[in-house]
């Protein structure tokens, strides 16, 4: 039992504790989107706030069924959560990458099925002794001061995990939930002095979560874009731009042609180009001009049909893709450019790669939605253009990522015309 002397100290400390474990959780919610994002898991991605939900309640559903039994054992047993949060979650990160999921498999594969309710499991254990620390800590404190310090931490955990995915890739942002609950767990243990069990328990599992940790590794699908880019032989990565808006990474090869629609009556060469990736996920090309005729291929492809019916006329770009549709309305002598593209940092890649937005050509971009830019300005243009992309991906991914394209419904065409 904890003397009554030592119970004021350790319920400050284990406030301090709620604030650190509720900031991981939350880190944990949103570095798994990023990690289901990126290895390819398409319309499951959303799943990891359902399975955030779902460890909340096991958790606590466990800890009301078992209230008799753990009356007077909270603050240890508050220790063991947190202790265990850091230990399954680097077990859970490496166990998980041993179990390759390909959704678009599920639909003639039974056993792609059982590897993703596996791979939901094991995720969720780390959610279920988060929520079990939280229940246990309002068992031991006021409601409003348990209140305060775990919705104060979980929105301390979204800023550290946004401001980290500037910072970290990917495969390394679960570092931030790992910090936090250790960091957590250990000022209990600090506090409560669960003796040689505890400090052997500590000792043994904070380490090993962080080992297990540092040998896992996100497997991309091998049919993403950027591993069949990958396997060119003169093919490497030259810009990596890490964000909230996703990964966007630029290769550069030889062998990398892209120039969708382009008639077979065109004889001439492209131009160089370099392969623009988001998340692993195909979505453009970058063509680096040279003199106007390098980009005379433009002219040939299928995009360029419109152009034939007006003359200089107001054009605007739904999303950027590669700047390839800046380039054909800059061909074909545009009066105006207007561009609506939702990530800039896809707007700084594509002015640094290609200088099409800065190098002379009067182009005026919004860092918002097509839809948004329409409605706020009211202007009517000759011409309106969806970038090259893959019609499955759009230009923002990372914790925005839900494969979903409002800009191709009915009431977008609509706003169009």
């Amino acid at each position: 039992m904890i003397p009554d002397s030592g119970l004021k100290n350790i319920e400050k400390m284990h406030s301090l504790s709620l604030f650190f474990l509720s900031a991981s959780l939350l880190a944990l919610e949103i570095s798994l989107m990023r990690i289901l994002r990126v290895e390819g898991f398409g319309n499951f991605t959303s799943t990891a706030i359902a399975l955030a939900m779902t460890g909340f309640g096991a958790g606590g559903t466990a800890v009301f069924i078992l209230k008799n039994r753990i009356n007077g054992r909270e603050h240890m047993l508050s220790f063991h959560a947190a202790v265990f949060l850091v230990f399954f979650l680097g077990l859970g990160s490496w166990i998980s990458m041993q179990v390759p999921f390909d959704a678009l498999r599920i639909l003639w594969d039974r056993n792609q099925l059982l590897r993703l309710l596996l791979r939901f499991f094991i995720y969720t254990i780390p959610f279920i002794s988060g929520s079990a620390f939280i229940v246990l800590a309002f068992l031991l404190q006021r409601a409003g001061k348990a209140y305060f310090y775990n919705l104060t931490g979980s929105g301390f955990g979204v800023v550290a995990i946004l401001a980290s995915l500037y910072l970290l890739p990917p495969d390394r942002i679960l570092l931030i939930p790992l910090i936090f609950a250790s960091l957590g767990a250990l000022i209990l243990g600090v506090s409560i002095r669960p003796g040689r069990a505890g400090v052997i328990l500590a000792v043994l599992l904070l380490p090993a979560g962080f080992l297990i940790y540092s040998q896992s590794s996100i497997r991309m699908l091998p049919y993403k874009g950027l591993k069949l880019a990958l396997n060119f032989p003169d093919a490497r990565i030259i810009e990596r731009d890490l964000s909230p808006y996703g990964t966007l990474e630029v290769v550069e090869s030889d062998m990398i042609r892209n120039a969708p629609g382009l008639s077979l009556s065109y004889e001439g060469e492209l131009p160089p180009q370099l392969g623009l990736f988001l998340d692993g996920d195909s979505l453009s090309a970058i063509s680096v001009p040279g003199e106007k005729g390098s980009i005379e291929h433009l002219h040939y492809q299928t995009q360029a049909a419109v152009y034939t019916l007006h003359q200089h006329p107001d054009v605007f770009l739904i999303g950027l893709g590669g700047g390839n549709a800046v380039l054909r309305a800059f061909f074909h002598g545009a009066r105006s450019i207007t561009a609506a593209e939702e990530n800039p940092r896809l707007v700084d890649l594509i002015s640094e790669k290609s200088q099409i937005l800065t190098g002379g050509t009067a182009v005026q971009v919004f860092a918002q939605s097509a839809r948004g830019v329409l409605s706020a300005t009211g202007r009517e243009y000759d011409i309106i253009e969806f970038s090259e992309t893959d019609s499955t991906v759009s230009s923002i991914g990372g914790i925005y990522s839900s494969d979903l394209n409002y800009t191709l419904t009915i009431q977008a065409f609509t706003e169009y015309l």
